[in-house]
């Protein structure tokens, strides 16, 4: 059965009927007879006749909110209406300047309509002030619209006699110009240091000494009041020393002319003498003897120099003058690292420098960055803030050793990258970007002027940090120079110097020192002040080193800081966290604690030293493990002059790990 269909109704608004009589008019129609109509509009759609609802009349408001209005039988008011038919109600003054300076015309008030003529002139009216529909019942006139008095809404206004202000000239406010905005300079292409900032001298060469050849007669006499079948064929005189050619005669053993050293410093009289028997590639014996006057040798003449500036290799720098007189000079991309060391007022720190300023006058930034690391604080510190360093000059020995391992991730990230291109170093790398026009790849010098000090608070994890750099990094294109003044077996260990075939030997104490840096003696005999024996895989040369002064290395820093300032690849602050966070982590939490407590129950020790020994960690690092286990019962507290206790066996550690 189908549903019955519902009734269609139409909505409408319609007030609530009440029982009032209507008022009528009387209409006279055009035969002159009258008739009787209702006030309200009644609809000729179901004739007059019909009893129906009225309808309002069809008033367009200019307002799509009001097309209803015309239903109320009582309009309803605005607020500002009802404020202009209180009568009690002012303006204030603020409100009277709001309405002069906005231009608002007050809505005029509309009577409710009550019978035809006024419904007729309220029509009539509407026409007149009909307003936009996009508008609200409030607007806006122009400036230059006239407006009657009559449309104006005026009240009187009372204001206060401080409020009134004499009449001023009003002056027009020039509009402000916005500031520019600051050109953003283009990165300056570096330009290096004047070659001005370095002193030169003029170098003598060749010529005969009269020191050279009376020392020539006393050598002679030597050989022939010792009978020694030999003479010398001549000599070689360089800035320091003089190199003497000794023939040796058929039948003379070599290895006697070593056996004159002594009676060789009283006839020459002087400190010391060096015998090299043979020299390397040469049929003669060399005796070499500290000359009478020692003659300087500038950096800037080594650098103001052909052969340095236009050679192509980027790590190339002067390190002295040789015997024969000849410019030494030395690439650290084939070193690729090296050890310096020397007693103090050697000549270690003066290489240094040279090295470091060779290196700026070769390099731009991009080309180049140096990490230098100076736990005494007074060596390195002139070059803080220049544009190739890639962090802050490195005084704290802390901070050193989380240097040291950014530079091993920093090789890391590069071989990873390396790997992605398929290429093999940053040579290959750096052509690859040339031909692409991408950003090239720095080389980085680590500079570390006293590895003792390093070596006293992280031993292990420097000499870890210093051998896989060593190791690894030259194809990265990294590279680390380490220099110290105690060349002990205890500071160069065995891991950090089979990784380092070029040295540089200055002045030590000793035949033993000699040893550990050159494998045999020779630099204990030199004179110090520069003098050096420098040894590379090619040979070994004793030459004086380059001399660069406090002024100069002042003028050259202060240009780069002057017109490049400081372009840090990692701040200070960062690797102050690092270390900041390494401290507070949790011992217990160390990858290692776990085998360091079973080592210290099987032992029975819980001797630092041999933790450090075993595990190859640092000293703080195996006490603070100490400490985390004397927190679980596993050792003693520590009591002076006396190692810690182990207070439990294997079976009550595992136990113990277990439950942490």
């Amino acid at each position: 059965m189908k549903e019955r269909r519902r009734d269609f109704y139409i909505a409408s608004i319609t007030e609530p009927k009440q029982e009032e009589k209507k008022e009528t008019i009387q209409v006279q129609d055009p035969q002159g007879k009258p008739e009787i109509k209702p006030s309200e509009f009644i609809s000729p759609f179901l004739g007059r006749q019909k009893n129906t609802v009225g309808t309002p009349p069809a008033v367009s408001y200019g307002n799509a909110g009001k097309q209803y209005e015309g239903y109320r039988k009582t309009r309803k008011m605005t607020p500002e209406e009802v404020r202009r038919q209180n009568a009690s109600y002012v303006l204030n003054t603020e409100q009277y300047k709001q309405i002069l300076k906005k231009g608002v015309i007050p809505q005029i008030v509309e009577e409710p309509v009550s019978n035809k003529s006024q419904y007729e002139e309220t029509l009539v009216f509407e026409d007149k002030v009909k307003t936009s529909s996009k508008k609200d019942q409030f607007q806006y006139y122009d400036q230059n619209d006239e407006i009657e008095e009559d449309d104006i809404f005026q009240e009187e206004i009372i204001i206060p006699e401080e409020e009134i202000k004499p009449d001023l000239p009003v002056k027009k406010s020039e509009p402000k110009e916005k500031p520019k905005p600051k050109p953003i300079r283009p990165p300056r292409a570096f330009k290096s240091p004047p070659l001005s900032y370095l002193k030169k001298e003029p170098i003598a060469r060749g010529g005969k000494s009269e020191w050279a050849e009376r020392c020539s007669e006393l050598l002679n006499q030597v050989f022939i009041d010792f009978d020694f079948g030999g003479e010398v064929a001549g000599y070689i005189q360089g800035p320091s020393v003089t190199q003497f050619l000794i023939n040796i005669r058929k039948g003379t053993t070599v290895k006697n002319i070593t056996a004159l050293e002594k009676d060789l410093l009283r006839y020459l009289e002087v400190r010391n003498v060096r015998i090299q028997d043979p020299i390397p590639g040469t049929s003669y014996a060399g005796i070499e003897v500290p000359n009478a006057e020692r003659k300087n040798v500038l950096l800037g003449n080594l650098i103001d120099n052909p052969l340095f500036l236009n050679d192509p290799r980027k790590l190339q720098v002067a390190l002295g003058i040789d015997i024969s007189g000849e410019f030494i000079y030395a690439d650290i991309a084939k070193m690729p690292h090296g050890l310096i060391a020397g007693a103090t007022n050697s000549g270690k720190s003066v290489c240094i420098n040279s090295m470091i300023i060779s290196l700026l006058y070769k390099n731009s930034p991009e080309d180049l960055r140096l990490i230098l690391i100076d736990p005494k604080m007074v060596e390195l510190s002139s070059y803080d803030d220049i544009p190739h360093l890639a962090m802050p000059v490195i005084t704290d020995s802390k901070l050193a050793s989380q240097a040291l391992k950014w530079a091993v991730e920093e090789m890391e990230r590069r071989f990873v990258l390396f790997n992605n291109l398929h290429l093999k170093n940053i040579v290959a790398y750096n052509r690859k970007m040339d031909e692409d026009y991408g950003d090239k790849m720095p080389y980085i010098v680590i500079i570390i002027d006293e590895l003792s000090d390093l070596m006293m608070v992280a031993a292990n994890e420097v000499e870890s940090h210093i051998q896989r750099l060593t190791q690894k990094a030259r194809a990265a294109g990294i590279h680390v120079i380490v220099a110290t003044q105690r060349p002990s077996t205890d500071i160069i260990r065995g891991s950090i110097k089979n990784n380092i075939l070029v040295r540089a030997a200055f002045r030590v104490a000793s035949n033993v020192d000699s040893r550990t840096i050159l494998d045999h003696g020779g630099a204990e005999t030199l004179l110090g002040n520069g003098d050096m024996l420098y040894s590379d895989p090619t040979g070994e040369y004793r030459l004086q080193g380059a001399f660069v002064d406090d002024s100069e290395i002042s003028r050259i820093t202060s240009y780069l800081r002057d017109n490049y300032g400081p372009q840090y690849l990692i701040d200070l602050s960062e690797l102050e966290e690092k270390v900041e966070v390494n401290e507070d982590n949790d011992a217990t939490l160390d990858p290692l604690f776990n085998d360091v407590a079973y080592f210290v129950v099987r032992n029975n020790t819980g001797s630092n030293n041999k933790i450090t020994q075993a595990f190859k960690i640092s000293f703080n690092r195996a006490d603070r493990m100490l400490i985390a286990m004397e927190s679980l019962g596993i050792v003693s507290s520590t009591v002076k002059g006396k190692q810690r206790e182990v207070l439990v066996n294997e079976t009550e550690l595992e136990t113990i790990l277990n439950r942490k």
